[in-house]
Formats: structure tokens, sequence, C-alpha cells
């Protein structure tokens, strides 16, 4: 009692600890809010505004709950940092927890790989289905299968896309080799 909420004070301890890295670029990847609430997107907005535009953001699917079009940021787009380009694509599907990659930011997301000799990292909310899976599933909660099909193959031609990074880490993270070379 009178203490502040768990979820504000880790807010706020994040906000801290990241700014005190002096990063180029921080890219939250989602979950900025617990059931897409505006005062819970502006309690984000407002601890990490000490990082001006180097934070940037997508949605997630608890951001969507309410609003699909909360915590977007334009998604799909892409920043330079240091000759890297970091493509932040929108992996939501709103009002469900599962994920998918748009034929739209597909194509997006190889113009991106193709128009660069540099690295390109993509991030977005949800994790890849694991391809070596004997399988599939409709109902997963990660990007769809088929989906991340696609993304695998945009990853290996060409072959500057050096991997995808999700949003929420629920669970200790499990390597898994995915079919493209090089790329995590």
């Amino acid at each position: 009692p009178g203490a502040l909420p768990h979820p504000r004070t880790r807010t706020r301890a994040g906000g801290t600890e990241t700014a005190g890295l002096l990063p180029d670029c921080v890219i939250a990847k989602g979950d900025l809010t617990c059931v897409g609430r505006e005062e819970e997107y502006q309690l984000v907005l407002d601890t990490y505004s000490r990082l001006g535009s180097k934070l940037r953001h997508v949605s997630g699917n608890h951001d969507a709950m309410l609003d699909p079009t909360m915590a977007l940021e334009g998604a799909p787009y892409v920043i330079d940092v240091n000759g890297v380009s970091l493509a932040v694509i929108d992996t939501v599907r709103p009002r469900e927890a599962g994920g998918q990659i748009t034929r739209d930011q597909l194509a997006w997301l190889d113009e991106i790989a193709a128009a660069t000799s540099g690295p390109v990292l993509v991030f977005g909310h949800h994790q890849m289905w694991d391809l070596r899976a004997p399988e599939r599933s409709a109902n997963y909660f990660g990007i769809d299968p088929d989906s991340s099909d696609a993304v695998a193959a945009v990853r290996r031609s060409p072959d500057n896309t050096a991997g995808a990074f999700p949003g929420p880490t629920h669970r200790p993270p499990t390597p898994r080799p995915q079919p493209a070379p090089n790329a995590p």
C-alpha cells in the first residue's frame, strides 16, 4: 500500500537503465501496455521521453486489444544506424494473440534487403514458428507457419538479412537453427 504499482516501478527502472546506456537507437518491440489503454501507453512514452528520437517502437498484441493502431508508429519502417538497416515490421493480428507478416510487408522487407549491401536486422513483436517442426499449427501464438516460411525465404536471398529478433520473452529462449545461413 502506498508504493508505486510494480509495472510502473519496472517501467521507470527500465527507462533509467536504458538511458544510461547512451544507445544509438532503442526499439521497443510491443506489449508496451497491459491491455491497450491510452494511459498505459502514455506512461511508457513519458518514461522513455529522455531518449527522444532514439526511441522507436511497434505494437504488440496487448497494445492492439482496444485500438489496432496503438503504438504502431507507422510500421513497417527502416532505421539506418551506422550502416546497419533496422527493419521494423508489424506482426500483430489485432485482438488476437498470434502474429503474422502480411504479403505487403514481406515485399517491403525484400526491397529493403535488396537495396542495401549492409546487414539488415528485422524487428517485430512475435517470434517465428520453428521451421523444422514436423507439424504446423494454425493456433500458434507467434508468427504463423506460412508467414515464418516466407520470412525465411526473404532472409536467404539476398543473404544480408542477418536475423529476426522478436519482442517478448515470456519463456527462456531456446535456440532453434533456422534454414537460413548465419541468421538467428
